[in-house]
């Protein structure tokens, strides 16, 4: 909590005390690890790091919070190499590629996020979140999934639609709660792509009561404008703070 709350020195005595007493263990190690990381405060991950593997208290969790760690603290030479020594002491998991993976893309380091994501997958190590993840390091890198038609179809069939749920008879819903800003401009823009403009209408969730308002309102802001950008084509029905209702006034090609 202390560490979430920006109150990096409250975790520290706390860290330093469940050490002394002999009550630090897996799980103490990676949420300082991940406390630190959150605060700047990299050289302390690192520390933690070493001192956990040194004795023998890093598992999955430990190598994934440090390799977040080091992915937002610009050091992402340390994320390359825990994420290798992860993969060669079998302690990478699905949890270590997204993290990875994100680490990659928040240094632009794209084509090593692409590399990680196709292994994750031949390791069937790939779940929603490791997607989610890399669908936006692909918008951070200002890469279109439809420059890549078999990702696209991939990414929309065994990812986003999982997202798309019919309320009644050609009306649908998709939720944009829990996803990327990238996830969420991907969908609208393949969203004629695949054809779903087939559909009488679409109500678009921007966010719900689990979001803060930070959140709901960028996700409102992406959806206008998206619609902004393909004006006429798109029409708004209804809308209230938290969904949007849309359908489309034509089936022609729509700008993304």
């Amino acid at each position: 909590a202390a560490g979430k709350n920006g109150e990096f020195r409250e975790a520290k005595v706390a860290f330093e005390e469940a050490k002394g007493n002999r009550l630090a263990n897996v799980v103490t190690y990676s949420s300082f690890i991940n406390a630190a990381g959150k605060n700047g405060e990299f050289r302390e991950a690192k520390v933690a790091f070493e001192e956990a593997k040194s004795n023998r208290l890093a598992d999955f969790v430990t190598y994934s919070s440090f390799i977040d760690a080091a992915g937002k603290n610009g050091e992402f030479r340390e994320a390359k190499d825990a994420f290798e020594e992860a993969k060669s002491n079998r302690l990478a998991d699905f949890v270590t590629y997204s993290s990875f993976i994100d680490a990659a893309g928040k240094n632009g380091k794209f084509l090593e996020a692409k590399v990680a994501f196709e292994e994750a997958k031949s390791n069937r190590l790939a779940d929603f979140v490791t997607y989610n993840i890399y669908i936006n390091v692909l918008y951070i890198s200002g890469k279109k999934i439809r420059e890549n038609l078999d990702l696209s179809k991939e990414i929309f069939t065994n990812y986003l639609l999982n997202y798309l749920l019919m309320t009644q008879k050609n009306k649908y819903q998709f939720d944009l709660h829990g996803l990327s800003h990238g996830a969420a401009r991907c969908f609208l823009n393949e969203y004629i792509i695949h054809k779903l403009y087939e559909l009488e209408s679409l109500q678009i969730i921007c966010g719900r009561a689990s979001h803060n308002m930070a959140d709901n309102n960028m996700m409102r802001v992406l959806v206008l404008e998206w619609i902004s950008n393909n004006d006429p084509l798109i029409e708004i029905e209804t809308q209230t703070e938290g969904s949007i209702n849309i359908k489309l006034k034509d089936t022609k090609t729509v700008k993304t």
